[in-house]
């Protein structure tokens, strides 16, 4: 059986003290015993160091970087997501799902991604996304609309979807993705896994006394699939981010496994490898 952790967190790029916000994450990392890092706001910089890289330099992750935006005239200056694993990871590309509405548009104008990679765990496919939502609410429904058509064509035991979708549960692209009302024909089949786990207050933002539920890891996933456990954490003043992070804790089992007790698998029973040498960008 094995086991696999994911965390997403708005990063918030330099902002504050990325020094100690940095050190604080890579504590929190190796504390955790995070399988999978989902970021966004994560900030490229010709002048010093690429947040992302810097992080998967000092803990040993695989990394892949997908610039949402890039800052003209200085196309090396970006601002987008970025996915670390203890996994090898294949199969990666970026979908479009909320274009910019100008070259130079910031805010909600701004053109939104969803980063796409994918893992095999005994021998078992597992897919996941990271996405940051757009600040319009009418853009986000569409949003939501393009990530599970793209969602939806997946076929693996397992699929999580996680970012920062800036819209609270009773928006409606959150509702469409929890599969509770339908936009254009279509309802998602994603689940939400605070739902199914959740264990605390579910509040993100902002991360001193949250008050807002925004960030969130949803679900596809084949019976054979257990969701532990779903907590937020880093609610301190700035400890890791602005935000809080989310994390959720999955067991599978294999094919063989279905008829037994659910037992979780120690931490090690999966030797990752891959490290931080791959680094890749898009």
């Amino acid at each position: 059986m094995a086991r696999l952790k994911v965390m997403t967190l708005n990063l918030w790029g330099f902002r504050g003290d990325w020094a100690a916000r940095r050190d604080r994450l890579l504590l929190f990392l190796q504390n955790e015993e995070i399988d999978v890092l989902f970021l966004q706001e994560v900030e490229q910089r010709p002048w010093r160091i690429h947040q992302a890289e810097e992080i998967a330099y000092l803990t040993g992750y695989g990394m892949t970087f997908a610039p949402a935006h890039r800052f003209f005239p200085w196309p090396s200056v970006s601002n987008g997501l970025a996915i670390l694993s203890r996994y090898p990871m294949s199969n990666q590309f970026v979908r479009e799902i909320s274009p910019s509405a100008g070259m130079l548009v910031p805010g909600a104008g701004e053109r939104r991604v969803a980063h796409r990679i994918e893992l095999t765990l005994d021998s078992l496919s597992v897919v996941l996304y990271n996405t940051h939502f757009p600040l319009d609410p009418q853009a986000r429904v569409q949003a939501a609309l393009h990530l599970w058509e793209q969602v939806a064509q997946e076929e693996a035991v397992l699929v999580i979807v996680g970012g920062d979708f800036n819209a609270p549960p009773t928006e409606k692209a959150i509702a469409f993705l929890q599969g509770k009302i339908d936009i254009e024909g279509k309802r998602s089949e994603l689940v939400d896994a605070w739902h199914t786990a959740g264990i605390g207050p579910p509040e993100t933002f902002p991360s001193a006394e949250p008050r807002a539920r925004i960030d969130y890891l949803f679900y596809q996933a084949e019976p054979s699939v257990v969701v532990q456990e779903v907590r937020v954490v880093g609610r301190r003043p700035v400890e890791m981010s602005d935000h809080a992070a989310v994390i959720a804790t999955f067991s599978i089992s294999s094919s063989s496994d279905h008829e037994l007790p659910f037992a979780e698998a120690p931490v090690d029973a999966l030797e990752p490898t891959g490290g931080g040498a791959g680094l890749v960008g898009f």
